[in-house]
């Protein structure tokens, strides 16, 4: 017979993995190991940085200058840098890469630096 104790410390260690793993989706790694009071405060501790990365980049900001730079090529060179970090791009990612504007292709560069998997560079 397990007694309550036993059954709270285990749901509350399956909890705080649930949160660990959530949370890693977004690129914060929080402690492995401490109760979920530790882990609230890990979590607070790395609040800002974590707004910081979901504010638009600088580049958001900027008028696009279609001279500056072409926006085939930026599509382009980030297909390659999404192939190297995650392997070979369903057709979908390639079409929506290739049909964004220059403004967007820079978002998606700046993302795809800290991005713990693909979804997590096109949310909008």
């Amino acid at each position: 017979m397990v007694t309550q104790p036993q059954k709270h410390d285990s749901l509350e260690a399956l909890f705080a993995e649930l949160i660990r793993h959530k949370y890693a989706q977004f690129g914060i790694l929080l402690p492995k190991s401490g109760s979920l009071l530790e882990l609230k405060a890990a979590i607070n501790e790395q609040k800002e940085d974590w707004k910081n990365w979901k504010k638009p980049c600088p580049a958001d900001r900027e008028e696009e200058d279609p001279a500056e730079e072409n926006t085939e090529a930026v599509a382009e060179n980030l297909i390659t840098l999404l192939t190297e970090r995650f392997g070979e791009l369903a057709p979908h990612w390639q079409k929506r890469i290739r049909g964004a504007r220059l403004i967007t292709l820079k978002r998606y560069f700046n993302r795809a630096t800290m991005a713990p998997d693909l979804r997590s560079i096109f949310f909008d």
